[in-house]
C-alpha cells in the first residue's frame, strides 16, 4: 500500500497522537505523497501543500494539546460561570421568573425587548439628568428648585444650546427670540 488509508487530518492526527511535533508529523504524512507524485513524475506537486498540511498540523496539535490540558488540570476556565448561568433566573415583564436554561425563545425575546423598553427610559432619564448638571453649572445654582421654569429646561424637547453658557434660560436666545 502506497497511500496509508484515511484523510490527511486523520493521519496527521495520528502521528501527533505517537507524539510526532507539527512538523514531524507533516514528514511522516507527506512521504507516501511524495514517493507516488515523484513516480508519476509529478513530485513538485507535495511541495505545494505542504504550507497548507503544516498549518492543519499545527492546529491539531493545539487543540489536542488544550484537550490534554483540561483533561489534566481540570475543568476549563469559564466552567463554573456556564453552569452558574444555567441556574441563574430572570424576570419577564408579567413577572414570571424563569431560569436560563429551562427559557424558551419567546421568553428571552420577551426579555430583550423590556431591556430595550428599559434601556430606552435610562436612557432619557441619563440625558434628563445631564441637562440639569448643565443648567445647574450654566446658572451657578446649587438646585434646580432655585431655577424658574427648569421643569422646561430638562425636559426632553430641549436643545443643548438652551441649557449651556451664560444667561442660558432668560427667555432670550443668541437671536432674540423667546425660548420656552
Amino acid at each position: 500500500m502506497l497511500i496509508p488509508p484515511g484523510t490527511v487530518q486523520q493521519q496527521l492526527r495520528a502521528a501527533l497522537k505517537d507524539g510526532a511535533t507539527a512538523e514531524e508529523a507533516v514528514r511522516r504524512v507527506m512521504e507516501p505523497y511524495q514517493r507516488v507524485l515523484a513516480g508519476a513524475g509529478n513530485d513538485s506537486l507535495a511541495g505545494y501543500a505542504r504550507p497548507a498540511v503544516l498549518t492543519e498540523a499545527r492546529r491539531l496539535h493545539r487543540v489536542m494539546t488544550r484537550h490534554a490540558e483540561d483533561r489534566a488540570f481540570g475543568a476549563p476556565p469559564g466552567s463554573r460561570e456556564r453552569l452558574a448561568l444555567r441556574e441563574m433566573e430572570f424576570h419577564l415583564p408579567d413577572g414570571t421568573v424563569v431560569s436560563w436554561a429551562d427559557a424558551t425563545a419567546e421568553q428571552h425575546e420577551a426579555r430583550v425587548a423590556w431591556l430595550h423598553t428599559y434601556i430606552g427610559s435610562l436612557e432619557t432619564d441619563l440625558r434628563r439628568h445631564e441637562r440639569a448638571v448643565k443648567l445647574l453649572a450654566g446658572r451657578g445654582a446649587e438646585k434646580l428648585a432655585d431655577i424658574d421654569g427648569w421643569e422646561s429646561l430638562i425636559g426632553d424637547d430641549v436643545d443643548e444650546d438652551v441649557v449651556e453658557g451664560p444667561g442660558a434660560g432668560d427667555g432670550d436666545d443668541a437671536g432674540g427670540e423667546g425660548v420656552p
